[in-house]
């Protein structure tokens, strides 16, 4: 079982990716951090997801060579950072008020609609849906040897991993999206 005290993306690099601001403290998204890890070893399974912390913590550069390097930088980071924006989008941007929520502009206080709030929530939910999607779909066109795509069928753990409900990030699909081919 892994200890999600170990973090696999830093604040950092949560900031590089999804371009938010350099002035938010990382104390701010460690919580959100260990919430999308839980979620991401779901989608993936306890065997990879261990892999890649064995990995991470080895050498968080070179993460024991270039296929690793290249899932955890193309598809691992992209997927967890935008799970985590979608989670913060609200806690970094608005605040509570006995009084209704509230978004800091400079040294102005503005009250916020529900509406953007679930606008600015929902954009970074699809980003994060979109690259869970690409990150299984990568992992299942590795090579039948390759250690990541052996990792993430290994069934003896009795994986939890859902075939539909991918690691409990709720895949929106419009009406257009499930019937395209009817």
């Amino acid at each position: 079982m892994s200890s999600f005290s170990k973090f696999l993306v830093t604040g950092p690099q949560v900031k590089l990716v999804s371009g938010t601001s350099q002035n938010v403290e990382d104390s701010k998204l460690r919580p959100l951090i260990q919430i999308a890890q839980q979620g991401i070893e779901t989608a993936l399974g306890r065997t990879l997801y261990a892999l890649i912390e064995a990995a991470y913590m080895a050498d968080p550069v070179a993460l024991g060579g270039a296929g690793m390097l290249l899932f955890y930088t193309e598809y691992f980071t992209p997927a967890i950072v935008w799970r985590i924006m979608a989670d913060a989008g609200i806690d970094l941007a608005v605040g509570y008020d006995r009084n209704g929520t509230f978004e800091r502009n400079g040294n102005d206080y503005n009250t916020t609609s529900d509406r953007r709030m679930s606008a600015k929530t929902g954009k970074a939910e699809a980003r994060a849906d979109n690259y869970l999607i690409r990150m299984v779909d990568y992992v299942k066109a590795l090579d039948a040897t390759d250690p990541i795509r052996v990792a993430y069928e290994d069934t003896n753990d009795c994986e939890e991993r859902p075939n539909v409900n991918r690691g409990n990030i709720l895949m929106r699909r419009s009406y257009w999206q499930e019937n395209h081919n009817q």
